[in-house]
């Protein structure tokens, strides 16, 4: 369907979410119930070892630097050494957490510049599984921390404490997730009929007052779009975005790469976003330059 120069002013554009507003699955929110078997999960977890690929950067514009093969592996002891705060375990919803456990760097990150290879240095890790009762989807967030910066070009992985977290689902909440998110973008699919359907009317109308009902009709069919957390909808995978790491416990390979605000800690800035896989091989070079 083609429309008119004029029509297209009223195009939906849909804005990207501010990422407090989707983040870590606002399992921060009241009521504040940690899911009643988070420790039993938790302490189950048995030296599962990682492959975590970081994009930091804006994936649309920007600086962009990827550093490839970050190697960890999941404890289930509580992290019995000086390692780096969590926004869960150290938050004020501690009852949300697991607590800190024990992570292990196996395999350094690296990444390319002008200079070659170069590897990057991550200290005091550790990890935590947050997880909100009556919410379908837990988080899972390792933290490190940086000695120094690390550029390529304009991007910057910055000093100090950084996170990766991805969403944890059981098999059965990850179904139910699939199953809303599906009623939801059939609900979105005839906002845009809606949509569509005024702006033609629109188009094939010379009635002034028939022009004007058409575009409010309009307008009312793309708040109604926009009104829908097109984040959180995003955040709910499919089968072949999710891989076992517990016989019911399930991990979203896309996540994402964020710090905090050294002066607003509960505020998260946003610093690109990670991929996530079983690693391939038993790495026996700890800590590998």
């Amino acid at each position: 369907m083609r429309f008119s120069i004029f029509q297209s002013l009223f195009l939906l554009v849909v804005s990207r979410l501010s990422l407090t507003s989707g983040f870590l699955f606002d399992i921060f929110q009241p009521p504040m119930s940690v899911k009643p078997d988070l420790l039993q999960l938790t302490d189950k977890q048995s030296e599962k070892m990682l492959n975590v690929q970081l994009h930091v950067g804006d994936d649309e514009e920007g600086p962009r630097m990827a550093i490839a093969d970050l190697i960890i592996e999941l404890h289930h002891e509580h992290a019995d050494y000086e390692h780096t705060s969590l926004p869960g375990a150290d938050g004020r919803h501690h009852k949300l957490s697991s607590g800190h456990r024990r992570l292990e760097v196996l395999g350094k990150g690296h990444y390319v510049d002008l200079k070659g290879t170069q590897h990057v240095d991550m200290h005091k890790a550790c990890w935590e599984m947050c997880w909100r009762k009556d919410k379908p989807a837990g988080t899972l967030i390792c933290g490190f921390e940086l000695a120094k910066d690390y550029r390529r070009n304009d991007a910057v992985l910055p000093k100090g404490e950084v996170f990766v977290s991805f969403p944890l689902w059981t098999r059965e909440s990850l179904k139910i997730g699939q199953e809303e998110k599906r009623k939801v973008e059939l609900q979105l699919e005839a906002y845009l009929r809606e949509r569509d359907e005024a702006l033609r009317a629109f188009d094939e109308t010379d009635n002034p007052i028939m022009k004007a009902i058409f575009i409010r009709q309009a307008f009312a069919a793309t708040d109604k779009y926009n009104a829908v957390d097109h984040h959180t909808l995003e955040t709910i995978p499919f089968d072949h975005q999710v891989f076992p790491i517990q016989d019911d416990l399930l991990l979203t390979v896309k996540g994402l790469l964020w710090t905090r605000d050294s002066e607003q800690p509960d505020n998260h800035i946003l610093l690109g976003h990670a991929d996530v896989a079983l690693a391939k091989k038993r790495y026996n070079d700890r800590l590998t330059p």
